[in-house]
């Protein structure tokens, strides 16, 4: 995106964007090529590995979403479709720092730590390699302004793990084409549907 404030790139016969939709996601394209603050909560690194030929949990549907929270953190588990069990462990990066090992063997020590989700891997292999995610919340100071619009993620980022964020994507879409539209079919109403 060559965006607004000189980033908006020309079309070829049509001139100037009048607006730049961002929905670059986490990265924030336009918000960063602005020097727009983002708000951060705490930090939060979330390790992830699938799971093959994990146990089934006892006393509850094997599909069930399980949360378990730790001294450090918490572990997330998912069954997913072709028996592939997600594991993901929530962390803070100081943890990770003062462990004095590497995020994936913190993250094996970690979830084996857990009395819902451990016991699940006991006879489990990782299928794959171990993923590092930054996890941490953000919001954009601004989600609109002169010929720019945030959506998504690229306006804020809630946590991953919720689905939130699919529905606050989708529900910034539909805001922000009818506040764009507003912007140019009624101008004197801009400043309203820019807020």
């Amino acid at each position: 995106v060559f965006g607004v404030y000189g980033l908006v790139p020309r079309a070829r016969n049509i001139g100037p964007a009048k607006f730049v939709i961002d929905a670059s996601g986490p990265p924030a394209v336009v918000s960063r090529a602005l020097s727009m603050k983002r708000r951060d909560a705490i930090r939060t690194v979330a390790i992830a590995g699938y799971w093959k030929e994990t146990r089934a949990p006892e006393g509850f549907p094997a599909t069930n979403t399980l949360f378990e929270m730790l001294p450090n953190g918490w572990v997330w588990s998912l069954l997913r479709a072709g028996g592939l069990r997600n594991v993901t462990l929530g962390i803070d990066p100081y943890t990770i720092q003062e462990a004095q090992m590497s995020a994936p063997e913190l993250y094996l020590a970690k979830i084996r730590e857990s009395t819902l989700v451990g016991p699940l891997l006991a006879s489990a292999r990782l299928s794959g390699k171990v993923d590092i995610l930054d996890a941490t919340w953000s919001a954009a100071e601004h989600y609109a302004g002169d010929g720019f619009l945030l959506a998504g993620d690229a306006a804020s980022t809630i946590d991953p793990l919720t689905s939130q964020g699919v529905y606050k994507a989708l529900q910034s879409g539909i805001v922000g084409a009818a506040a764009i539209n507003t912007c140019l079919e009624r101008p004197q109403d801009r400043d309203m549907a820019l807020a």
